[in-house]
């Protein structure tokens, strides 16, 4: 009786990609506009140059003015987020500005409610512990 032959995971992966790994090139290579034949032709060929020449210049080349015309595209593309990062950059710096002063405002309340509680009540620890929080608030301010 003949025996069936029997492949091993690792074989059958290995004959899987000698399938499936030329025919991704040459997907790869019609999809970025290339003659995937030719460059295997190319790559394997022992013939003289005349045959390489020939191939490299079936190559579709972008013409100058695509490329003024993308170059330009880019351009404007890369002004206009430039001016929309600009203008809400401006927007944060407003923004952050009128918190820094909202903090200043909301600090002179609580300074002033902290002076009048204090002057108020007889607890000699309470007026050093406001004495420090107001210390390092003005010193928070001149940075």
């Amino acid at each position: 009786m003949a025996r069936k032959a029997r492949l091993t995971v690792f074989s059958r992966f290995i004959i899987m990609m000698l399938v499936v790994g030329p025919l991704a090139f040459l997907g790869a290579s019609y999809y970025n506009g290339e003659d995937g034949v030719a460059t295997i032709k190319d790559l394997f060929s022992k013939g003289s140059k005349e045959s390489t020449t020939e191939t490299r210049t079936n190559r579709t080349a972008p013409s100058s003015t695509e490329a003024d015309d993308n170059s330009t595209y880019k351009i404007r593309k890369l002004e206009e987020e430039l001016e929309y990062k600009q203008k809400r950059l401006d927007e944060m710096y407003k923004e952050n500005e009128a918190l820094k002063q909202k903090v200043d405002e909301l600090e002179q309340e609580v300074s002033k409610r902290t002076t009048s509680t204090s002057s108020s009540s007889s607890g000699g620890s309470s007026s050093s512990y406001n004495g420090k929080s107001s210390s390092s608030s003005s010193s928070s301010k001149s940075n």
